[in-house]
């Protein structure tokens, strides 16, 4: 009985200094593989070597066999070839989600600047809501959503409405370049509100690199007023300088607010939008309607 708990016990010894053998192998190899990583990483072939050094040298501390030496470099081989696939999918994911997200999102970004006091927000709100305010009340930023007809579809027109000071640059660069078409409001009243948009269009062109083929329009507010300051031909030949449209309106009489979105959307050639929700077959009769004629 004495002799059997022994051999027992020998046993038992002998199961787990394997286990840990190959326990501390195993966590060599792990070691090995994220530190290989990081030289991958770092491109640094002296700090390749030195793992390489310190893996082998673990092996020996631990007095691992060859059998066990060798599956250490098999399960090493094997872990970076999973570890390389997994990282390439990532990377591959990341990188397809990141070129598609703005054809395969369904928002149409509009961006509305000028100075303050111009009336953005009296547009951005007559054409929203039909409604307008007297009172002026400085915005921050505020965003406003109009269900279209986009590519014989439905999208979600998403107007941003940002605030009048350079208080916020941050808030302007991140606004442009999430930006589809952009609105640069000045009011007829004040020359100064048409020089301030100069340097909101550099920065435009600056981060959207070429602005040929985004939909901008250069649009003179409040045209009901008497006291002019800037004549409509000088509008005409500041948008005629920066390529993009002109129109002037009145969010106080709705003079051209509705006309503005619908011209906007219609300068963008690589999308079919318009602000009148109507179905397929309404929109192929209008076209027979407009191919037929009276003999």
């Amino acid at each position: 009985m004495p002799q059997l708990v022994e051999y027992t016990q020998e046993k038992w010894n002998m199961f787990v200094n394997w286990i840990s053998d190959y326990t501390f192998s195993l966590c060599s190899v792990c070691y090995s593989i994220v530190y290989y990583s990081i030289c991958n990483v770092l491109q640094c072939n002296v700090l390749q070597y030195s793992v390489g050094v310190v893996s082998y040298s673990t092996c020996n501390v631990l007095q691992c066999n060859v059998l066990q030496y060798s599956v250490g470099i098999v399960c090493y081989i094997v872990g970076i070839v999973c570890y390389s696939f997994v990282l390439s999918v990532v990377c591959y994911s990341v990188g397809h989600m990141h070129n598609t997200s703005d054809i395969e999102s369904n928002d149409y970004r509009v961006v509305v600047f000028g100075a303050g006091g111009v009336g953005k927000s009296s547009l951005v709100l007559r054409f929203v809501k039909g409604t307008f305010r007297d009172t002026y009340i400085p915005t921050v930023e505020d965003t406003y959503r109009q269900v279209i007809s986009c590519d014989k579809s439905v999208c979600t027109l998403e107007i941003t409405d940002t605030t009048g000071s350079h208080q916020f640059p941050a808030m302007q660069r991140l606004s442009i370049s999430k930006g589809h078409a952009f609105i640069l409001v000045y009011s007829i009243t004040s020359r100064q509100s048409l020089e301030e948009l100069k340097p909101i269009y550099q920065q435009v062109l600056a981060i959207k690199g070429n602005v040929e083929g985004i939909p901008i329009m250069l649009v003179g507010n409040k045209s009901d007023e008497s006291q002019r300051e800037v004549e409509t031909k000088e509008g005409e030949a500041q948008a005629n300088s920066w390529k993009c449209a002109f129109m002037e309106t009145s969010a106080k009489t709705n003079h051209n607010v509705t006309e503005l979105f619908q011209e906007l959307l219609n300068l963008d050639k690589k999308r079919d939008m318009s602000l009148n929700m109507r179905s397929s077959k309404q929109r192929r009769a209008d076209k027979l309607k407009a191919k037929c004629s009276i003999m």
